[in-house]
C-alpha cells in the first residue's frame, strides 16, 4: 500500500464515528448469528416436524438476499466510509479531482441503491415468513383473520 493511499485510509477512519474493521466484524458476527439462525432452526423444523413448510423456504429465500447484502456492504465498505469522511468533513472533498469525485458519486450512489434493494428484499420475505408461519397458529381463529389479512395487505402494498 503506498504512502498516500494509507494516508488517506487514516483520515477515513478518523473521520468515521465507527472505525471500519470495527464495523466490518460487527457485521461478520451478525451475518454469521443469523445464518446460524436459520439452518437451526430448518433443523429443528426437519427433526420435529419432519419437513420445512412454506414459512421456512421464505426464510431460506431471506437468508440468500442477506448473502448478497453482507457481499455488498463488505464491497461498498470503503466508498461507505469515503462518503461518511465527506459528510463529517465536507473539505475532504477537495482532496479528490473533480471527476473523481463525480466517479465516486455515481458508482457509490449506484451501488448503494442496489444494497437498499436487496437489504429490504430480504427483511420483507422475513415478514412474509413470519405471516406464513402465523397463518398456521390463527387457523381455528375466526375472530383474528381478518386482522391477520389486513395485515399481510398492508406488508405486499408496503
Amino acid at each position: 500500500m503506498d504512502q498516500s493511499q494509507q494516508s488517506h485510509d487514516i483520515l477515513v477512519d478518523e473521520l468515521a464515528g465507527i472505525k471500519k474493521r470495527t464495523f466490518r466484524v460487527a457485521v461478520g458476527v451478525i451475518f454469521t448469528i443469523a445464518t446460524i439462525s436459520v439452518f437451526a432452526r430448518a433443523a429443528i423444523r426437519i427433526k420435529t416436524l419432519r419437513r420445512i413448510f412454506v414459512d421456512g423456504y421464505l426464510l431460506f429465500i431471506a437468508a440468500a438476499f442477506l448473502v448478497g447484502s453482507t457481499g455488498l456492504i463488505y464491497h461498498l465498505c470503503d466508498w461507505l466510509y469515503l462518503a461518511t469522511a465527506f459528510q463529517n468533513d465536507p473539505s475532504a472533498v477537495s482532496q479528490l479531482s473533480t471527476q473523481a469525485a463525480l466517479d465516486f458519486t455515481n458508482k457509490f450512489t449506484q451501488s448503494y441503491d442496489i444494497f437498499l434493494v436487496i437489504s429490504w428484499t430480504s427483511v420483507f420475505y422475513v415478514k412474509f415468513s413470519f405471516l406464513a408461519f402465523f397463518k398456521q397458529l390463527i387457523r381455528q381463529v375466526q375472530k383474528i383473520h381478518y386482522f391477520y389479512w389486513a395485515v399481510v395487505t398492508l406488508t405486499v402494498v408496503s
